[in-house]
């Protein structure tokens, strides 16, 4: 099982992510990043790419999608914020995205 990272470990790890943020939901830190889009049509085509990546990960993000963007959430619920899994997985959403949609 993942452990719940510090918030200095955090802070240290999201360095190396642009522009992801911490956010609290439903009482447990979690990080996010919204992806701006042209259009509805590029928002979905990010969102159905986290999904992939989701399920052959097996853990699943909060997607919020509307026109001109993707917010994508990561937090591991069974340690109650934000683990190594988490930020592993909004890497390998960061390099899928943008090499699949600019």
């Amino acid at each position: 099982m993942s452990e719940k990272l510090t918030d200095d470990v955090l802070i240290v790890k999201l360095a190396s992510l642009k522009h992801w943020l911490i956010t609290e939901i439903d009482g447990s830190r979690a990080i996010y990043k919204e992806f701006r889009t042209d259009n509805f049509v590029e928002a979905m085509n990010i969102a159905n790419h986290v999904s992939e990546l989701a399920e052959e990960n097996d853990h699943h993000p909060q997607i919020t999608v509307k026109w001109g963007s993707c917010t994508v959430y990561w937090w591991t619920h069974d340690v109650g914020g934000v683990s190594d899994k988490d930020i592993n997985l909004a890497r390998l959403c960061e390099i899928g995205v943008y090499q699949s949609h600019g």
